[in-house]
């Protein structure tokens, strides 16, 4: 019999940090790392000011909560109106579709 995977693409929320002095950078970018988020990429520039500054790119994987929310609570999923997607049971030698 032949088993099939599935795989979910991942989604990301993402961040942008503008910092004028690489020392306030690292602490926030250290901060910001204990709440999972993942720099992405740094770069050294002007900002929308004209001002020279360090702009850091972040991202972390999008849990479908809003910001500065507790996420992972299926009650608060069901209060802001996220609906449960069906998945797969790939268990055992039969799929069947569940939804939990």
């Amino acid at each position: 019999m032949k088993t099939a995977t599935i795989h979910a693409q991942q989604k990301w929320e993402y961040q942008c940090l503008t910092r004028k002095s690489e020392t306030y950078l690292n602490k926030e970018l250290n901060e910001l790392g204990q709440q999972g988020w993942e720099l992405a990429s740094v770069i050294f520039g002007k900002d929308t000011k004209g001002s020279e500054a360090w702009i850091a790119f972040l991202k972390r994987p999008f849990v479908g909560h809003s910001p500065g929310g507790s996420g992972g609570s299926g009650e608060a999923a069901k209060s802001e109106g996220v609906r449960a997607v069906p998945s797969f049971d790939a268990d055992g030698e039969e799929f069947e579709i569940r939804s939990d």
